[in-house]
């Protein structure tokens, strides 16, 4: 299901003539990171609260990466079912981001399965609230 937000957040960003690229989450690098100014991850949460597979290599690559002047943005999906479990890949993503000095660009969206029209008005509220901040 993150693959909805990140069609929907790059269509935000167009919208308001900012230039995007869109990566699936397996293929950035930590240069990538580095040479942007904003980055939003939009990710699932596995199972019982784990990242997924395609995100643990970027995931503990962000140890060794400075983020003292990038904005970003974290959004993803999980399953209420797994409750103190739900979404924890965002909150994990999250904490991450704020120990390595990112400025985290707006609260982190946590949706449930798959996006409704109310969540797609939550997503650009985010990506709004992230735009704001350079």
């Amino acid at each position: 299901m993150a693959v909805y937000y990140s069609l929907w957040v790059t269509g935000q960003f167009k919208k308001n003539m900012i230039e995007t690229t869109l990566l699936e989450i397996d293929e950035v690098d930590s240069r990538q990171i580095q040479d942007s100014d904003v980055f939003i991850i939009c990710i699932y949460t596995y199972d019982l609260g784990s990242l997924p597979y395609e995100t643990e290599k970027l995931y503990n690559e962000f140890d060794n990466i400075n983020l003292d002047s990038k904005i970003v943005g974290i959004c993803g999906s999980g399953d209420l079912f797994y409750k103190d479990y739900f979404c924890n890949a965002v909150d994990l993503f999250e904490r991450k981001m704020r120990n390595r000095g990112a400025m985290i660009g707006s609260e982190s969206l946590k949706i449930h399965l798959s996006p409704s029209r109310k969540d797609f008005e939550k997503i650009a509220i985010f990506t709004k609230e992230i735009i704001s901040k350079f």
